[in-house]
């Protein structure tokens, strides 16, 4: 990988896994949202960054638990786990 922050891919591609490349991008949405719901950047410290990579995420009150969840699942320690974009679209908070 010779562009972009590490920090947003999922262990997978940094490691030169492509099997799951249809979900890569979900963890880079999830990191970002997670990001914003912080209102820091994501964590430069390895131990603070590694928690999150376990998918050990700080919950944060004003946002609900359905979507921090989401969040969650976008961030899956392995992204085979983690939704698709299609996937992620069903979840109830897109529905009216």
């Amino acid at each position: 990988i010779k562009d972009g922050n590490l920090r947003y891919l999922p262990m997978e591609l940094i490691n030169d896994d492509h099997s799951h490349l249809n979900k890569a991008d979900m963890f880079s949405l999830g990191a970002t949202f997670y990001e914003l719901m912080r209102c820091l950047p994501l964590p430069t410290s390895r131990r603070q960054y590694q928690a999150i990579r376990q998918g050990k995420l700080a919950l944060f009150l004003g946002f609900s638990l359905a979507f921090q969840s989401l969040i969650k699942s976008l961030m899956h320690p392995a992204t085979k786990n983690c939704p698709s974009a299609a996937q992620a679209l069903t979840n109830a908070l897109f529905k009216k």
